[in-house]
């Protein structure tokens, strides 16, 4: 796979199947002569050959969509936190409830009603805790127009080469 023997091997079969294609080479779309080399495997007769370009900026319904998953993104990793918190939350007050026991075997019926009323105050301040605040995108977030993505489009030797 590292010696782009897949890559070669498609390239030379699509040509033939006359199916729908998406060619992304970032690099080799870059270079003129690239391109050209590309599509003439790819003949008009057979081919209908379009090439999408974003320059500059995007359309507004482009820049919503890109709001859309920002804020949908935002959403799962606050929920996901949210979670986790409330997940340490009960393991430490099961771990307290358990150490409570085992100091209090001894204690009269009196003294234990009054810590059941107390751990039952605490857990109305969780709920109350709990109620999700509204997660929306900062100013930051709007003014962006593309996702930024944890893997790059390019590598950053590719795109040196391509512009030396």
């Amino acid at each position: 796979m590292d010696d782009y023997s897949i890559q070669a091997t498609l390239s030379a079969i699509a040509p033939a199947l006359r199916r729908d294609y998406v060619f992304m080479e970032l690099k080799a779309n870059w270079l003129a002569e690239e391109r050209k080399r590309a599509l003439a495997r790819f003949p008009a007769a057979d081919f209908k050959r379009v090439a999408v370009v974003l320059m500059g900026e995007p359309a507004p319904d482009y820049k919503a969509r890109v709001h859309e998953m920002l804020l949908k993104e935002k959403v799962e990793k606050v929920g996901w936190e949210r979670d986790r918190k409330r997940e340490e939350e009960r393991r430490r007050k099961w771990e307290e409830k358990e150490e409570q026991k085992r100091q209090d075997a001894g204690k009269e019926d009196g003294e234990e009603k009054a810590e059941d009323k107390e751990a039952a105050a605490e857990e109305k301040e969780e709920a109350a805790e709990a109620a999700d605040e509204p997660v929306e995108l900062t100013e930051e977030e709007k003014q962006q127009w593309h996702r930024k993505l944890s893997t790059p489009d390019i590598s950053d030797g590719s795109l040196a080469r391509a512009f030396t």
